[in-house]
């Protein structure tokens, strides 16, 4: 917002201080009137004042036509003829003035007449510009400003005017002449005068400016273009101006005069092309930049070469310019797009060139009559280009600030940093020391589990040695198969257990309906009948989602070893008479698998509560409870935990709240749909 709110203020200052000029050189020419309006006009005829007096028409010379001043041969008529740019005629009027303004000193003052005339005011011949021809061998163009000071004898004032123009893309009396008192219109001169070696001054200064800090800080070419631009610009208007270029150098011909304008245009042309290439080099087409480039160097060579009736008739800045806007508003659309830094300053700049453009080539074209308000909107676009670069170097700036304040605090804090990567070394050696302690424990509780039954196998195996079975103990070989079947279940689980922590193992993933996995997981229980009498009964059952049959990726084999650890386990650490394990399975939103839903498989018992300090460590690799049950080898929840892990599910327990007993759940992902299910996973 603060870019912006710049932007418009920079807009709103340059508005007002042209509006303010404008209105001050209005109020300093209330006494000064443009002689517009229909001259006579005789065309390819160069007379004088005594040829054109009541009675004098001559021999075969036409009837004098109409011709609109301020205004173009171009494409007008004169009588029978059809008017080109090139050719010679001779201008008449006649006006009124007041009488007080008879007898007292007044003025002409003339802007441009192309490209060469004769005056004569009441009669007499004033100087004029060049040397008017009938050919272009004959005539000798010069165009600038022209300030005519006579006196009128009496209320009626004529003009006659002989102009010819061989050298330039317009002829005739293109720009208004205005006539007044002497001292307001020498004032209105000098004035304008100021105000362009002002503009010419401030460009100086501008690109003086950006050329001494690019020669500080060579890295960036954009100072550079900026400069030389500027410069190039105070070039440009000084020699457009030429009764301030006549001023200074009053020799200088007309034609370096307008052929050092031309290329003037076509060199800002190119600096601006190669500026937006800097700023811009990822928004910029690269064969649009080419063909940019192209034009601009050959329009150069053109001016440099060309007749000056060829280049002005072919090539204008117009035609660059066009080249140019469609370059700039490219580049808008993109740096606008690409939210860029700057992009709505930016586009604050550009916005105002097409409006002035197509305002001045009309008005070049003589369509319309308003001022010219192209050099504005390309002053205004180049201080914010300038503005760009500012703040370009301005966040370098407040970047380079920071990065001290932040070497600084850095300074400052090493020695708190130091301390805390030291307490986290700390912290991390006593994890290693934890971990390697938990190693210790488990292989202690790996060598007991191993070690215990293996005595009782040796001491049994010693007994049958020496061919002596007590009498007492006649199961003896029963005991001893117990024995041997635990020390082959341990490292079943022991087996188990490293491939499901091994990064290369897969679990053999199949699509099987809900419904089918539950039923496969309760069999074993339904044919045989636990020993210790346990019961297993279906709860709450939910296998569709949406009224279509649910799905699940699992592993047959390993889903049927979780649901027996969990069963197992429940009639293990039950002491009630009444051993009782209820499985439910319901669908539910996912919170965190990749499908869409998940299966919760819940096991409930009717047993003991779970001490809640063993609910977190219940899925370690040999965690002993705390309520001294010692059975088992303290792997299979571990187990359970790798294998629901590898299906991309949860695991976990918890104490019910209405009655004694604990819960054992697990997830799946599930999907109405076997084949998204089946591309998810």
């Amino acid at each position: 917002m603060r870019k912006i709110a710049t932007s418009a203020a920079v807009v709103l200052a340059v508005i007002l201080l042209v509006s303010a000029v404008s209105r001050w050189i209005d109020r300093m020419g209330e006494d000064i009137r443009p002689l517009d309006g229909e001259w006579e006009f005789y065309w390819h005829e160069l007379l004088e004042p005594g040829d054109l007096q009541s009675g004098q028409s001559g021999q075969g010379r036409a009837a004098p036509a109409a011709i609109e001043v301020p205004g173009s041969w171009r494409g007008r008529t004169a009588g029978p003829y059809e008017l080109s740019a090139f050719g010679y005629g001779t201008y008449r009027l006649r006006f009124a003035i007041p009488p007080e303004e008879a007898g007292r000193p007044q003025a002409l003052l003339l802007h441009y007449v192309g490209s060469a005339y004769r005056i004569w005011i009441d009669g007499a011949e004033y100087e004029g510009l060049g040397r008017v021809g009938m050919s272009r061998a004959d005539e000798v163009p010069e165009m600038r400003q022209r300030l005519i000071r006579f006196t009128p004898a009496d209320e009626q004032v004529e003009i006659v005017m002989q102009v010819s123009n061989f050298s330039f893309r317009e002829g005739g009396i293109t720009s208004e002449i205005r006539y007044g008192a002497e001292d307001a219109v020498t004032r209105e001169l000098l004035v304008g005068t100021f105000l362009t070696m002002a503009e010419i001054g401030a460009a100086l200064c501008f690109g003086a400016y950006h050329l001494a800090v690019y020669r500080l800080r060579r890295t960036d070419a954009a100072l550079l273009y900026i400069g030389m631009i500027s410069l190039l610009y105070a070039i440009r208007t000084f020699l457009i101006s030429e009764y301030a270029a006549h001023l200074i150098f009053p020799g200088l011909p007309w034609e370096a005069v307008i052929r050092g304008e031309y290329l003037a245009e076509a060199g800002l042309a190119l600096l601006i092309v190669l500026f937006l290439r800097h700023m811009f080099p990822a928004d910029i087409h690269p064969v649009r930049f080419l063909i940019c480039l192209a034009f601009t160097v050959t329009a150069m060579v053109f001016v440099a070469v060309a007749p000056t009736e060829m280049f002005t008739s072919l090539i204008h800045a117009f035609i660059v310019i066009v080249l140019l806007l469609a370059q700039m508003i490219e580049i808008s659309v993109r740096v606008k797009l690409r939210k860029l830094e700057d992009a709505n300053l930016y586009l604050a700049g550009t916005a105002l060139l097409p409006p002035a453009v197509i305002n001045d080539a009309l008005n070049y074209m003589l369509v319309i009559d308003t001022f010219f308000m192209f050099k504005y909107a390309f002053v205004l676009f180049m201080l914010i280009q300038a503005l760009i670069v500012s703040n370009r170097y301005h966040r370098i700036h407040e970047n380079n600030l920071q990065l001290t304040k932040d070497l600084l605090h850095l300074n400052t804090t090493l020695e708190e940093k130091i301390k805390e990567r030291t307490e986290e070394l700390r912290a991390k050696n006593a994890e290693l020391e934890q971990l390697q302690q938990d190693r210790a424990r488990m292989l202690a509780n790996i060598a007991r589990d191993i070690g215990t039954p293996l005595a009782g196998v040796k001491t049994h195996l010693q007994i049958l040695k020496e061919d002596r079975i007590p009498a007492d103990k006649p199961g003896l070989f029963g005991v001893l198969h117990d024995k041997i079947t635990y020390i082959q279940r341990l490292n079943q689980d022991l087996l188990e257990l490293s491939k499901l922590e091994s990064r290369d193992f897969r679990p053999d993933l199949e699509t099987i309906g809900l419904r089918t996995v539950l039923d496969e997981m309760l069999r074993p229980f339904r044919e045989d009948v636990p020993e210790d009498g346990g019961k297993v009964a279906i709860g709450e059952l939910q296998t569709t989602i949406d009224g279509r049959e649910a799905y699940v990726r699992a592993d047959r084999a390993r889903i049927r070893l979780v649901a027996d650890n969990f069963i197992s386990n429940a009639f293990t650490y039950n002491h009630a008479g009444d051993k009782k394990v209820t499985v439910h399975c319901r669908i539910r939103r996912s919170s965190g698998t990749a499908a869409d839903h998940e299966a919760v498989f819940e096991f409930e018992d009717n047993g003991d509560d779970l001490d809640p300090a063993d609910i977190p460590h219940l899925f370690e690799p040999f965690y002993r409870r705390s309520d001294g049950y010692v059975d088992g080898s303290g792997l299979g929840l571990a187990i359970v935990k790798g294998i629901i892990e590898r299906h991309g599910g949860e695991v976990g327990a918890y104490n019910k709240t209405s009655e004694a007993g604990a819960v054992f759940w697990f997830t799946l992902p599930a999907s109405s749909a076997a084949r998204s299910l089946r591309s998810g996973s």
